[in-house]
């Protein structure tokens, strides 16, 4: 249950920035934040960012971090 985890830390990433992915990956934040939102700029870059965290979590690299995406509003036209 989250409530077990302690959230003091969260950590905002660009998802589809590998190079800051990687690092997150091996960051002491308590929470990590997938942005697929506002810093994920061209919007082009969106689907990269989406594909970057299916393959992190398929490779594990995330395994000891609490995961939330920071998704874009339903009016956005970016939702799915």
């Amino acid at each position: 249950m989250i409530t077990d985890y302690l959230l003091r830390s969260l950590l905002f990433v660009p998802a589809h920035n590998e190079r800051l992915m990687t690092s997150a990956s091996k960051s002491e934040a308590d929470v990590l934040l997938l942005d697929l939102e506002d810093s994920v700029q061209p919007r082009s870059n969106k689907q990269i960012a989406r594909d970057t965290i299916i393959s992190f979590i398929n490779k594990g690299q995330f395994n000891r971090h609490i995961l939330f995406p920071r998704i874009n509003d339903r009016e956005s036209g970016e939702l799915l």
